[in-house]
């Protein structure tokens, strides 16, 4: 990468946030000693992996409209790396730092799953061998996989890790930690999308 590109992607406001987030987020990490720790923790790195996830989609949709000779639309997000909004190029740098922030912030979810998996590699590499999983935001069944980890925790108190989070969890959808002694048992669950009309 050209320094010239990469010091506008260190230099974003997007960029300089997460930076302070990731550093918060890991301290955070580290002082989880519960399931009920764990499911708060993952609701809020969950909530900045939407984010920066939607604004990154929804930037890549002006630049793709302004490439075509389109017009900025009206609900076109802020641009907060700098430039002309008219400028395809300006909006293509707020698409590159959001991947780059998102992949970041998934690497705080793997810690997330190595960690809730007691650091054990055969779980993990069991787990890893299939396709990496596209965007959370906007997925069909995102809506459905967020229901069942939070009614899960209300009804059962049982911390429910979303797969897609991560970058190292490939296969189903989640797993359900059930509390058994000292110990826990495991549960991998792949999680239906909720239609119109069903329960």
């Amino acid at each position: 990468m050209p320094l010239e590109r990469a010091n506008q992607l260190f230099n974003s406001p997007i960029h300089r946030d997460a930076y302070q987030d990731l550093a918060q987020l890991i301290l955070d990490l580290r002082q989880c000693r519960s399931y009920e720790d764990y499911y708060h923790f993952q609701q809020e790195l969950l909530g900045k992996v939407l984010a920066v996830q939607e604004h990154r989609a929804a930037s890549k949709r002006v630049a793709v409209r302004l490439q075509s000779r389109k017009s900025v639309p009206a609900d076109a997000p802020e641009l907060r790396s700098g430039g002309e909004t008219t400028d395809p190029e300006a909006w293509q740098l707020e698409v590159d730092v959001c991947e780059r922030v998102d992949r970041q912030l998934r690497s705080v979810a793997d810690g997330l799953a190595w960690r809730i998996f007691n650091y054990d590699r055969r779980v993990i590499v069991a787990l890893s061998r299939s396709d990496q999983t596209g965007q959370m935001a906007g997925k069909d069944g995102l809506l459905s996989e967020r229901n069942f980890l939070t009614q899960t925790w209300e009804e059962e108190r049982s911390f429910v890790l979303l797969h897609d989070l991560t970058t190292c969890l490939r296969i189903g959808d989640a797993t359900q930690f059930r509390v058994v002694g000292d110990g826990y048992e495991a549960y991998l669950h792949e999680i239906k999308a909720q239609t119109s009309g069903s329960r």
